[in-house]
């Protein structure tokens, strides 16, 4: 039985099997053929599946994603690696960006780990189509090259859900007149919610 998934990513662009296994091989420090790289629609029998690293991608339908992918990388091999981490390498060594889950409990909420760097927020939303499921990048914090037709905004959905730390004082240290507004939230807005990186 396939093992369970350090990571479920998002690319942007379709980079070939040979590009993943090697910007994995790269990020983690193994061998090109420490990592196992095969399309989950074709034949499983001959994988390496005790091979350090498994990196299993599907093609989606057209849309804003090219290509889901479900990574495993042992223990032994890179302990508490995450998909942060695996996002932000595959999207330098691919030079396509990356989307990853974010922390929130909120479907939509994503990271998009772009090439030079970054870790943008953004909206993801899924879009049903026959028999399967595409994915639009709504809206993004920051401009991302290659995800053009996503607005620039702030995110509201996002905000509702951060919490804000109040610096604590001492009993003799009057409260400042900023600590002593309430932090307003942002309206959310409704989005589409699309399983899962």
């Amino acid at each position: 039985m396939p093992p369970t998934p350090t990571a479920n990513l998002f690319t942007v662009a379709q980079p070939p099997p040979a590009s993943l296994r090697q910007a994995l091989a790269d990020l983690l420090a193994v061998p090109p053929g420490a990592v196992d790289v095969a399309d989950a629609d074709g034949d499983q029998e001959g994988r390496h599946w005790d091979a350090p690293v498994l990196c299993t991608w599907r093609r989606l339908p057209p849309g804003d994603l090219a290509l889901e992918l479900d990574i495993t990388v042992q223990d032994a091999t890179a302990a508490g690696v995450t998909e942060k981490d695996l996002a932000l390498g595959l999207a330098a060594g691919t030079a396509g960006s990356v989307l990853y889950p974010s922390d929130l409990d909120l479907p939509s909420a994503y990271w998009v780990a772009v090439p030079d760097g970054r870790s943008v927020r953004c909206r993801l939303e899924a879009i049903d189509v026959a028999d399967d499921t595409a994915y639009r990048v709504d809206a993004a914090e920051e401009e991302i090259p290659d995800l053009p037709r996503a607005r620039v905004e702030v995110l509201p959905e996002v905000l509702d859900r951060q919490t804000v730390d109040t610096p604590s004082r001492t009993p003799s240290s009057p409260p400042s007149p900023r600590a002593r507004q309430e932090v307003p939230k942002a309206t959310s807005t409704t989005t589409c919610a699309c399983g899962n990186a």
